[in-house]
């Protein structure tokens, strides 16, 4: 699986070398039944990744549908911005939206929350498991390289 720019490749133009993906390796990894595949978890996490959007998310869930116009009404943001945010979510799967008219009416999207759910609770029980094997020193862990945590 080729996710990413090798670190000894030239930079695109216009992209900065401190934006430059490197390969993910992860020896043994699995993913849950059902999970969200790394490529499409790590592009719902981004999307995640702004306080608006997931306030546009509290806002959409309690309804069984929303208007535009009703979670502009809630939230302290510009038409626009949440017309943006709301773009940005529906392409991380994470909302579907249906036009009638001139309204936009937005609704959660079950299977994605669903597998995205499994995906965190594989994901993060397998890092807390790791860490239960790490040997802790200090404030830190330490694992000469070639070890693994036992």
């Amino acid at each position: 699986m080729n996710i990413a720019t090798p670190p000894d490749a030239p930079a695109a133009s216009g992209v900065p070398d401190a934006e430059k993906s490197v390969p993910i390796i992860l020896a043994g990894a699995s993913q849950a039944p059902g999970a969200l595949d790394d490529e499409r978890l790590a592009a719902v996490f981004k999307a995640l990744g702004h306080p608006a959007r997931l306030a546009i998310l509290r806002e959409i869930r309690p309804r069984e549908r929303a208007c535009c116009g009703e979670i502009v009404k809630a939230l302290p943001l510009a038409q626009s911005t949440v017309s943006q945010h709301l773009q940005i979510l529906r392409d991380a799967g994470l909302i579907t939206g249906e036009i009638e008219g001139r309204r936009s009416h937005y609704c959660i999207d079950a299977d994605t929350i669903d597998a995205l759910a499994r995906a965190c609770a594989f994901l993060f029980g397998d890092l807390a498991r790791s860490a239960d094997q790490c040997a802790v020193i200090g404030d830190s862990c330490h694992v000469d390289a070639g070890e693994t945590c036992a």
